[in-house]
């Protein structure tokens, strides 16, 4: 039996692994590739036995392998990014403590320039101490803060050779797999599928993707609310449910901004990590000149903080769709839901429609939602013009077909799986014949009709009560 260890590193898809490990163990114990259960959890890999690497867990550990072995397994896969910042000593100690079965380290890498702003952004979501304000980095004033910024963007951490070449000191028969983090280099554009085609696998109609929601990022623009938040003292559960709407507000109206360093930041980073890339390429990477093509534009563009503002505007104006069932009705309609095109003005009753195609857009907020629920319930309803009695819906690509929204029979029930990133919800309205007051009865009204909303929001379900 080989044993492959997924080390990471961070901000490369390792909790949507991770998920769908703990979503599909039975799945992968059937296609003959075990998953320990030692110190297993559902979002975290193997994060709690390769922390703490107790000798007592090990030994857990290497029982299990050896009868995993003897059941006929041909593979065993342990994951948890921290092991790509072990050092010598805790790599012994691991290697030590498996059975003496072959190892191959699996590790997915991102472009340098990209991933130190990334993974900064995320510290500064998960309330990191070590992490620093943006504008101390991106923009250092002191001579300490310039000795910080000077030494936040040469981390060595990221130094990929060094890493791999640790490993590979400390276990020189093993095999090594380096993976380079990029839609473009992944199998399918999705590291999940990646992994699978490592192990020899793909997917069927028995394997569970799981949600798209895991772990998002966020971008500049929340990073920085959330140090406006912190610095007047609000409770972090308030931050929670105050952060995850700035993202789908950023996300919705595509004023998001991913990255802070200036274009010499980026090109410094680049230029100083180009030596350690070009060796990492030729020894781990099948002899390849270098990991990282079509280098992306990862540095600052446009103005940041008038994006924040902007953010923070428009979050106070849907603040109240952060309930676990949200309907609006009347004037109220536009505080609930994103009018993105073919709507009129919102009046005291609802909102018409205007030409062929409307689209909304939604948030789920995921942190409300308990794991026994698994889809959202849409309500929609409202009344027709003209000879309009039906309308055609699509949800996130999701084809529901002509519905008639005007009472509360339409059945618009999502799986929380078709969920886009950041809870985010789109409807398209395709109208049958929309019409104008004028050319139906002679009024002095040109737009073109078909459907008023009068009231919309959600429910959320649990998954035992839909057949």
């Amino acid at each position: 039996m080989e044993i492959i260890l997924h080390i990471g590193t961070d901000k490369t898809g390792s909790t949507a692994i991770q998920h769908t490990l703990s979503q599909n163990r039975n799945w992968f114990l059937s296609h003959s590739v075990y998953i320990p259960k030692s110190g297993f959890g559902h979002h975290n890999g193997h994060a709690e036995l390769l922390s703490a690497l107790d000798p007592s867990e090990l030994d857990v550990l290497a029982a299990e392998l050896q009868k995993a072995s003897t059941q006929g397994y041909r593979v065993a896969l342990l994951s948890w990014e921290g092991m790509a910042r072990f050092n010598s000593s805790q790599i012994r100690r691991l290697v030590n403590g498996l059975p003496s079965f072959p190892i191959r380290v699996l590790i997915y890498l991102r472009e340098q320039a990209e991933i130190i702003q990334s993974s900064h952004l995320q510290w500064i979501k998960m309330g990191e101490g070590e992490a620093r304000g943006v504008h101390a980095i991106a923009q250092p004033r002191t001579i300490l803060e310039k000795l910080a910024a000077f030494l936040f963007i040469r981390n060595p951490v990221r130094n990929y050779y060094r890493t791999l070449k640790r490993w590979e000191c400390c276990i020189p028969e093993a095999e090594f797999t380096a993976r380079v983090f990029s839609k473009l280099t992944l199998h399918s554009g999705d590291v999940v599928t990646d992994l699978l085609h490592a192990l020899g696998l793909s997917m069927d109609e028995r394997f569970n993707k799981g949600s798209a929601t895991i772990n998002p990022s966020i971008d500049v623009e929340g990073a920085l609310l959330i140090e406006m938040w912190r610095k007047t003292a609000t409770p972090a559960p308030e931050i929670d449910a105050l952060l995850y709407l700035t993202q789908f507000v950023v996300d919705r109206d595509s004023v998001s901004t991913k990255y802070f360093l200036d274009e010499n930041s980026v090109r410094s980073i680049r230029k100083h990590f180009k030596r350690s890339n070009q060796r990492l390429a030729r020894r781990y990477m099948h002899g390849e000149q270098f990991p990282f093509y079509n280098l992306p534009r990862c540095w600052r563009l446009g103005d940041i903080e008038e994006t924040q503002l902007r953010a923070s505007d428009l979050l106070k104006s849907i603040k109240k769709a952060s309930q676990t069932a949200h309907i609006s009705s009347g004037t109220d309609i536009q505080e609930g839901v994103n009018l993105v095109e073919g709507w009129s003005k919102p009046e005291d009753w609802g909102v018409w429609s205007l030409g062929k195609d409307s689209v909304i857009r939604l948030c789920i907020p995921h942190h409300r939602i308990s794991d026994d629920v698994g889809f959202v319930r849409l309500i929609v309803t409202g009344h027709y013009y003209g000879e309009n009695k039906a309308t055609s819906i699509t949800v996130n690509a999701l084809d529901f077909g002509e519905q008639n929204l005007s009472d509360d029979s339409a059945n618009l029930v999502v799986p929380l799986t078709d969920l886009r990133a950041n809870g985010m919800i789109e409807v398209t309205f395709s109208h049958q014949q929309p019409i104008s007051p004028f050319d139906l009865k002679g009024a002095r009204d040109n737009r073109q009709l078909a459907f008023a909303i009068t009231r919309i929001g959600y429910t959320l379900v649990q998954t035992s009560q839909v057949p």
